[in-house]
């Protein structure tokens, strides 16, 4: 019921950590937010939360996620690829609390092409979160990198580059695979 009616008067930033993050960071990156100048709307993939959340926050079990990154600041996430790819399309940076090793390989790609930071989930504080979420939101760097990677996926026909490579491995034909994958 929030969803429509957010204040516009601060950066809104976009909480996930999927189904693989650990529950208890939520709370974590909820109050080391909770007295910053930011709106935060968390999606908790039916995570225990606070029942009286900070006076910044909405929370939800769930979100559409490209349309939460694209109303977004910054995107807090657990660093794994299908979070940091709807923030990275819609050129917003990522901040990845990262846990295992594939997300910390997505993030250190995200990391190197400049659009993101990477923190780990084992060693995580408050203020360490408040230190990275204020640093991406003054570094126009962060953002400019995520608008060249937002650019770079709107470039590219990704199912076709994935049907020609499935028929290769495959010894089918692109274009019956290019198909069955436009349709996903």
């Amino acid at each position: 019921e929030w969803w429509s009616h957010l204040p516009d008067d601060k950066p809104i930033i976009y909480l996930t950590l999927g189904s693989s993050g650990p529950e208890h960071l939520i709370q974590i990156v909820l109050n080391a937010l909770a007295d910053q100048p930011v709106i935060v709307i968390a999606s908790t993939a039916g995570a225990v939360v606070p029942q009286r959340p900070p006076a910044n926050v909405y929370i939800a079990d769930f979100l559409p996620g490209m349309q939460a990154a694209a109303r977004s600041k910054l995107v807090i996430c657990n660093g794994g690829s299908p979070t940091s790819q709807q923030a990275l399309a819609a050129a917003v940076p990522v901040l990845g609390i990262a846990s295992n090793m594939d997300q910390f390989l997505n993030m250190q790609a995200v990391v190197e092409a400049g659009a993101g930071i990477v923190l780990r989930a084992d060693r995580i504080s408050g203020d360490g979160i408040r230190a990275a979420v204020n640093k991406i939101l003054v570094s126009s760097h962060l953002f400019i990198g995520a608008g060249k990677l937002a650019n770079a996926f709107s470039t590219h026909d990704s199912s076709r580059i994935f049907a020609a490579f499935a028929a290769e491995m495959t010894g089918g034909a692109p274009a019956q695979m290019a198909h069955c994958y436009k349709n996903l």
